[in-house]
């Protein structure tokens, strides 16, 4: 009886620990609405490939499920393979790491790949993107997230001159963490 005992002090000791562990909202993830923003491209696209560093700070609003409202994810896509304008849609896949920073101030590190594919984009964009990967820091830790945009070209006209140094991204499906 007393081993028992002992047994269940010490697991009403460990439950809070265990508790504490998870985040808040890790359990249900949540949904966001992605709307249209700008994202920089550096040095700039031009018909020449060039190894660009893409960076940007989207938000996302109207989050349902996690306790969180809303969010911005600041992030950057590494120089990787050179590329053009007219590569946009058909390189390959991009690292990424994004910080998310909710609502009620806590954040979330994101890290994963950006696909871009020719076609299914909406009127005056040139290619979509698909984003997937995993929560590795802070709030909804372990989970897996994704979202789809539609990317259209900035001002300029690929050429050295006036290389196109920002792009538009409109979100096509929610970001999704599961």
């Amino acid at each position: 009886m007393r081993k028992v005992g002992g047994v269940l002090v010490v697991a009403a000791l460990l439950l809070p620990v265990g508790l504490m562990a998870l985040p808040a909202g890790a359990a249900g993830g949540t949904s966001c609405t992605v709307p249209s923003g700008k994202i920089t491209v550096s040095p700039g696209l031009t018909n020449t490939p060039t190894k660009n560093k893409i960076t940007f700070n989207l938000p996302f609003t109207n989050c349902n499920g996690g306790g969180v409202k809303s969010a911005t994810a600041i992030g950057v896509i590494p120089p990787a393979t050179p590329g053009t304008c007219g590569s946009l849609a058909t390189g390959p896949a991009l690292s990424i790491t994004t910080t998310i920073k909710w609502n009620n101030q806590t954040t979330s590190t994101f890290v994963g790949k950006a696909k871009t594919a020719a076609g299914g984009a909406p009127k005056g964009f040139v290619a979509t993107a698909t984003v997937t990967g995993t929560i590795t820091k802070g709030v909804f830790l372990h989970l897996n997230a994704s979202v789809k945009v539609a990317v259209a070209l900035g001002s300029g006209d690929c050429s050295a001159a006036h290389p196109i140094k920002n792009l538009t991204v409109k979100g096509m499906t929610p970001f999704v963490i599961k």
